[in-house]
């Protein structure tokens, strides 16, 4: 009898691990496609592409991938082919359970499309090579998207014509579910950022879509400003990845719209006294390092620019901006002030090391306040010099 309760609580036990083991099972889905699923045209792609957004709808249960290429055709002789992307063959490694193909733009073009009698079998073949793997993936397939405006070779009239009914017919040959992306973006050019890619907004549309074919529900409401969550004495803290960084956002209880947002040339640490009063204002900061990281100013500034509208755009946050920025970094601030002095509504520099051979002209005009900490920091003399209205203070 007691060898009988023993066996009996062993299986229990081994019933209960696997119970456990099938509930932790992570779904994983690569994404394989071009530049509309590499995200061009997206400013955050670690953020907003398609696959990016798929996972957030999605939740901890699955693994989403993206394996997306820039330039990328479905045909073998084609001037870029997929098949010896290192994506592909990093998409075969992933062993994924569902895999959503979307390729066929690139194809369209007329080098490309020449050889058109091959994508249906260049095609089938590629889903062989996926229905092969071990895990049994469950394959969808995408048609192009809606082509608003020709671009590089790529034409409504060959992409909607031919290349879509093409991936309709391996479809139906395969016994696969079709999902008719283009269909669903007819019309739609404002969700295009240059006639061919996905915007935020079209990436988003796209992911909202797949997400209905994967689970047969509808998609989540996404807030616009996303990322992994944080109190911070009591205000809320976002950290996003950005390209080679973490933009970390802290904002107000009850924003004002009528103070400029802070951006903070610096890693998230805490939250000072001074901040703090910052934010009890109304103002929104937003910590972030990558361009004051770089060595060439050029670059830091094209990163510059493209984070301010990253703000404005994404965030919908004012178009004045203040900035608090240290050391050798105050050479940067200065600079992206003097070419884009418009936006600008103050300037902190703290221990700045100023380049004294910079223009201050646009800065001087504008009479834009530039404040030095400390006050009897050298930096003072040299911008006073030049004109520039300078607050000191404590």
């Amino acid at each position: 009898m007691k060898r009988c309760i023993f066996i009996l609580g062993v299986y229990v036990l081994l019933c209960a691990f696997c119970t456990s083991f099938a509930a932790q099972k992570i779904t994983r889905v690569a994404c394989v496609g071009d530049s509309i699923t590499a995200g061009n045209g997206i400013k955050n792609k670690e953020m907003d592409t398609y696959p990016s957004v798929l996972q957030e709808m999605l939740g901890s249960k699955f693994e989403v991938k993206n394996f997306g290429s820039s330039g990328r055709t479905l045909l073998k002789k084609g001037d870029y082919p997929y098949w010896v992307d290192g994506n592909y063959k990093n998409a075969i490694k992933f062993n994924p359970d569902i895999v959503i193909i979307k390729l066929g733009t690139n194809d369209s073009k007329p080098q490309n499309w020449q050889y058109k009698d091959e994508f249906i079998p260049n095609m089938r073949e590629m889903i062989s090579s996926f229905k092969n793997l071990e895990t049994n993936p469950k394959i969808y397939l995408c048609t192009p998207m809606y082509v608003s405006r020709p671009a590089w070779g790529i034409t409504e009239e060959v992409v909607h014509t031919d290349v879509c009914d093409a991936v309709k017919k391996v479809a139906k040959l395969e016994k696969l579910k079709l999902i008719d992306l283009h269909t669903m973006f007819e019309g739609h050019g404002e969700l295009l950022s240059d006639g061919v890619h996905p915007n935020e907004a079209g990436a988003m549309r796209m992911s909202g879509i797949l997400y209905k074919v994967l689970t047969g529900k509808n998609p989540p409401k996404l807030e616009p400003i996303r990322g992994k969550k944080f109190n911070e004495s009591g205000f809320v803290r976002l950290d996003m990845p950005m390209r080679l960084d973490t933009l970390s956002v802290v904002y107000p209880k009850q924003a004002n719209k009528t103070k400029s947002w802070l951006w903070i040339a610096n890693d998230f640490e805490k939250l000072t006294p001074e901040y703090k009063k910052l934010l009890e204002a109304g103002y929104q900061l937003m910590f972030w390092k990558t361009p004051t990281r770089s060595k060439r100013m050029h670059e830091a500034l094209d990163w510059s620019n493209e984070f301010y509208f990253y703000g404005v755009e994404r965030f919908g946050l004012s178009r004045k901006i203040a900035i608090d920025f240290s050391g050798k970094d105050a050479n940067l601030a200065l600079a992206f002030a003097e070419k884009y002095s418009d936006r600008f509504e103050s300037i902190l520099l703290r221990n700045p090391e100023i380049d004294a051979t910079l223009s201050f002209a646009k800065i001087v005009e504008r009479k834009i306040p530039v404040k030095v900490l400390p006050a009897n920091s050298p930096a003072v003399k040299i911008l006073k010099d030049a004109g520039v209205n300078v607050i000191s203070g404590k």
